[in-house]
């Protein structure tokens, strides 16, 4: 994970303090180029295209990935990360996309939601652009906005409560309104 340079973080975050952001958004923690590769190599070729975009993701996820997490394999080189909406959220985006919720849906997003680690929200917009780190917020937000969202965010520049991520959402709303709907989006990371 490469860190942000001093100008990048002043541009683009809300504590220009976090040095190493996490985000939906596969420009600010991007998928390895060779992960479809890997996995084909691995022998795990059959799951489909890896995408961080939330609306490309794996066809499915194996049941046991869910309990222990990714083969030693590779777990080596890679972490299993997944992102969560609420339903309201989910509505919103369904009527952008044909969202499609499968029949395994409940038992993965019950297993993630008790078993992985939150990282936090992301606020972003239907197409996975996060507002927190890739919209260039920078002096676009008062100082003192800014100060007051700053403390709401934890080490990895998510949002630590919901509630303060729909406020932002709500101001992204308006800075960016061509980006608009934004949504909060909680990810999580597998613990093994």
């Amino acid at each position: 994970m490469n860190a942000w340079d001093l100008e990048q973080r002043r541009v683009h975050l809300l504590n220009p303090q976090i040095e190493h952001p996490l985000s939906i958004d596969d420009a600010v923690w991007p998928v390895p180029d060779d992960a479809d590769a890997f996995l084909v190599q691995s022998g795990y070729g059959e799951l489909g295209e890896v995408d961080a975009n939330p609306f490309n993701l794996m066809l499915t996820i194996p049941d046991l990935w869910l309990k222990e997490g990714l083969p030693k394999s590779v777990k080596s080189r890679y972490r299993l990360i997944a992102a969560t909406v609420g339903d309201s959220d989910f509505s919103e985006l369904k009527k952008i996309y044909q969202v499609i919720m499968k029949s395994s849906g409940e038992k993965m997003l019950s297993a993630v939601t008790s078993e992985w680690q939150d990282l936090g929200f992301d606020v972003m917009d239907q197409t996975a652009i996060s507002g927190l780190s890739a919209c260039g917020l920078g002096d676009a937000v008062a100082a003192n906005e800014r100060q007051n969202f700053s403390s709401k965010l934890n080490e990895h520049g998510l949002v630590i409560e919901e509630a303060a991520a729909r406020e932002i959402a709500t101001m992204l709303n308006k800075l960016a309104s061509e980006h608009a709907p934004f949504l909060p989006v909680r990810l999580w990371q597998s613990k093994r």
